[in-house]
């Protein structure tokens, strides 16, 4: 990967391009291990990235972070797993959530062509309170062996909001064509939510 924090209060990143990198582990470009209050990023681009035999594409939060923010984003080619012989645990093809995340942001993002060996071709988490997708378009996600085709959630979670969002050819062979939510919501809202050719090869949603 590229960046790798342990232990950092606000860390934020602006007008970037990322592209062609990769983890043999977890996080093809960023690896939160410990304690962080904000991460932002904003106005980036981020393409051929991928975690080849671990979990979070782009993304990899292995500690408690208060606040996560990504805005104005273009993430094309990101994967997860891709090279593993397993398909156990590794999912995310942008991010993988496998610490605690209070808050998280997803505002005015492009993804296209996203994938994870397992569950959730776009974002997996366990243990997040307050979801907030704005304005996101998901084009060519897949979970290839498992759950969720683009998100997948897993925890119980105060707030789930997601707005102005398509999904299009977006596929799990398990449950949840586009969204599995697998733990307790508190708050649910979907508005103006598109999806298109979505589908679960073998079971559910």
């Amino acid at each position: 990967g590229r960046i790798y924090a342990k232990s950092i209060k606000d860390s934020n990143y602006y007008n970037l391009n990322l592209t062609d990198h990769f983890a043999g582990s977890n996080g093809g470009v960023i690896y939160i291990k410990e304690t962080m209050t904000n991460f932002n990023m904003t106005d980036i681009y981020l393409a051929n990235n991928n975690a080849t035999t671990g979990s979070g594409g782009i993304m990899y939060i292995g500690g408690k972070v208060t606040n996560l923010l990504m805005s104005d984003l273009i993430i094309i080619n990101a994967s997860s797993g891709a090279s593993s012989a397993s398909n156990a645990v590794y999912g995310g093809g942008v991010m993988y959530v496998n610490g605690a995340l209070e808050k998280v942001t997803f505002d005015n993002i492009v993804i296209v062509n996203s994938s994870a060996k397992a569950a959730a071709g776009v974002i997996y988490a366990t243990s997040v309170t307050d979801v907030n997708l704005f304005n996101v378009s998901v084009v060519n996600s897949s979970a290839k062996n498992g759950i969720g085709g683009a998100v997948y959630f897993n925890g119980a979670a105060t707030r789930l909001n997601i707005v102005d969002v398509n999904f299009t050819n977006v596929n799990a062979t398990g449950n949840g064509g586009s969204i599995y939510l697998g733990g307790n919501v508190k708050t649910m809202n979907f508005t103006n939510v598109n999806v298109i050719n979505s589908k679960s090869v073998s079971n559910n949603g």
